[in-house]
């Protein structure tokens, strides 16, 4: 049972998100259980005018993925990036994206997905993406 990203299919998703990595502290060769990867952002939320993601995804196949951001620079309110958090398993603090996974608002959707690892990434990745530059 995979209980992390499979790292033998990570190239079915470079096709769509080139910068998309595994973090090797959180990987065993075989499946990684956080993903690091970088996506235009729109709303100019960061100097650098590109969201840096961490994405936690350690039960893919059963559970939502978590996400931070990296570099936010709190250039303005956004919606959906609530708190700063130690992300889990890291020293390292970064905005906790509100993805709709605190209200259930997602679950249902998430749920309806192919169980396949990729189908279920992607979806997220999709999702985030239009949660973050949504104004």
């Amino acid at each position: 049972m995979v209980t992390g990203f499979p790292l033998n299919r990570i190239g079915e998703l470079r096709t769509h998100f080139p910068s998309l990595r595994a973090i090797s502290n959180h990987s065993n060769g075989n499946v990684a259980s956080m993903l690091s990867m970088q996506f235009p952002d729109k709303r100019g939320c960061t100097t650098e005018g590109i969201f840096r993601i961490i994405i936690k995804c350690d039960d893919i196949c059963n559970t939502i993925p978590r996400s931070w951001i990296l570099n936010y620079t709190d250039r303005g309110e956004h919606p959906h990036l609530w708190k700063k958090e130690t992300i889990p398993g890291t020293t390292r603090q970064a905005y906790w994206v509100c993805d709709g996974t605190w209200s259930g608002a997602i679950l249902p959707i998430y749920n309806a997905l192919n169980p396949d690892p990729v189908v279920r990434l992607l979806g997220y990745i999709e999702h985030l993406i239009s949660v973050l530059n949504t104004k």
